[in-house]
């Protein structure tokens, strides 16, 4: 997505109540007065911009799990996704993966066997299938049959 482009009205605007110690919601209520309202990521980026500061790492984890880049990703190439539930040593584990249906059949064939390193884990298939033995346990096994969902 191209970044949006500010005016020099605002941009100045902004520049002037950062300096002047404003919060980013009194600017933004002063430039919706002026009738110069622009979107709040936008206003914050610049207001970043201006202070000369970085964004904060590891963005995503803020950010509700629906609207994160992978499940975009999904939703976009029409991807399907399975999960697998059980339990190792009576502690639940869930692993769910998505991707077509050869890569899912491929992931499912080992996850029917060795359950997930952490307890709950959400992997596309091909990610997965480069390296299975880094998200799966060798030593550990399910208490019962895992079950499949779709």
């Amino acid at each position: 997505m191209p970044k949006p482009k500010l005016n020099s009205k605002t941009r100045g605007a902004i520049r002037t109540y950062v300096k002047q110690g404003y919060s980013a919601n009194r600017i933004q209520k002063r430039l919706q007065k002026q009738n110069l309202g622009i979107r709040r990521k936008v206003l914050l980026a610049e207001i970043r911009k201006v202070k000369g500061q970085k964004p904060k790492a590891d963005r995503q984890k803020y950010t509700p799990r629906k609207y994160r880049k992978y499940y975009l990703y999904r939703e976009r190439f029409g991807l399907k996704q399975i999960a697998g539930y059980s339990t190792v040593h009576g502690k639940p584990r869930r692993i769910q993966v998505y991707g077509d249906g050869k890569q899912l059949y491929r992931v499912m064939l080992l996850v029917s066997q060795h359950p997930p390193r952490q307890r709950f884990l959400t992997i596309d298939a091909p990610t997965f299938l480069k390296n299975p033995w880094k998200y799966l346990s060798r030593r550990e096994y399910w208490d019962e049959r895992p079950r499949i969902e779709s």
